[in-house]
């Protein structure tokens, strides 16, 4: 448990964008820029000229490979993507080199861009930076095949990374959903997890919740949920944690119950009465495995009289 003291722990968040479709979508997340997140475009040699002006902040451009033609076996695109990647890794390590936490965007369908993903990861994670890959499983109505490969490539990044982020693009088709909304689910998700970790260790509070907190929770997890809710301090604790903890539409598969590891932080006003905050401890607990390890922080600012919120990043092995 740590008391409060003054904060300086800033943390430098880095989306990687995969393949010209991964970069476009940048276009979309206006927030990182109110953030500081910073952003980086990796794309096939010559489609950079189709990429949005000030999109991103670097722009790294693979050398095309011959062999893509060609290439049926694992072993071929495994082959291709580290001599790709590889033409260009001192670049893309300087592109990412202050990040603390790296997301990674891409086509899953993608043989070339999964290994392209895996490759750039492993190199991330060897310098202690955070890897975290989100990206949207295929529609049903693009046939068959692109999921049996999207499937197939979950396999390849999985090894490479701290946590993947799955979305279920057809359980995005709701009633009242755009489709702009539907397409933006993996940013906002993203950008929901950056305000998270910023808020919950940037604000100093009675407890306080730093980096290290949020990167053991999250690191060689596979699967990772990120939740906020916010209430009245009059409402029940396990009304809150619920919202907490409910599942969004089209991430059923990271959103299960039994997580192993939970971080949390509680914003309420200095009157806060205990027995919330125990209350809300237990609500939490109670949607963890049996020996799952917590840690909490409670801070005394960011929201208004007699509000409470509560957010929590829980992962799962």
């Amino acid at each position: 448990m740590k008391t409060s003291a003054p904060k300086s722990n800033k943390i430098k968040i880095t989306i990687v964008a995969v393949g010209g479709k991964a970069a476009n979508q940048f276009s979309f997340m206006e927030w990182t820029k109110d953030l500081g997140v910073r952003r980086v475009a990796i794309v096939p040699n010559g489609s950079e000229m189709f990429l949005q002006s000030e999109i991103a902040d670097a722009v790294i451009s693979l050398p095309l490979d011959r062999r893509v033609a060609a290439a049926k076996r694992r072993a071929d695109w495994v082959d291709i993507a580290q001599s790709v990647v590889t033409a260009k890794m001192d670049e893309i390590e300087r592109a990412i080199a202050d990040a603390d936490l790296v997301f990674f965007r891409g086509n899953i369908s993608s043989a070339l861009i999964a290994e392209e993903i895996s490759v750039i990861a492993s190199r991330v994670r060897a310098e202690g930076k955070l890897a975290v890959y989100a990206y949207a499983l295929p529609f049903s109505f693009e046939g068959a095949q692109p999921m049996a490969l999207a499937r197939a490539h979950e396999a390849t990044v999985r090894g490479s990374v701290d946590a993947m982020v799955p979305v279920d693009s057809d359980a995005l088709v709701l009633p009242g959903m755009t489709a702009a909304q539907a397409l933006g689910t993996v940013g906002n998700y993203i950008g929901e997890f950056t305000r998270a970790c910023l808020q919950m260790i940037e604000t100093c509070g009675t407890i306080n919740i730093d980096w290290n907190d949020i990167r053991s929770t999250v690191h060689n997890a596979q699967r990772v949920h990120v939740g906020s809710a916010v209430g009245s301090v009059s409402d029940s604790a396990e009304a809150l944690v619920e919202k907490t903890f409910s599942v969004k539409p089209g991430f059923g598969e990271t959103q299960r119950a039994g997580f192993e590891r939970a971080v949390y932080v509680i914003s309420a006003g200095a009157d806060v009465p205990a027995q919330t905050v125990h209350d809300l401890g237990c609500s939490i607990e109670s949607r963890l495995a049996t020996d799952a390890r917590i840690i909490f922080g409670v801070e005394e600012s960011g929201v208004k009289d007699g509000e409470i919120e509560v957010k929590v990043v829980a992962a799962g092995i």
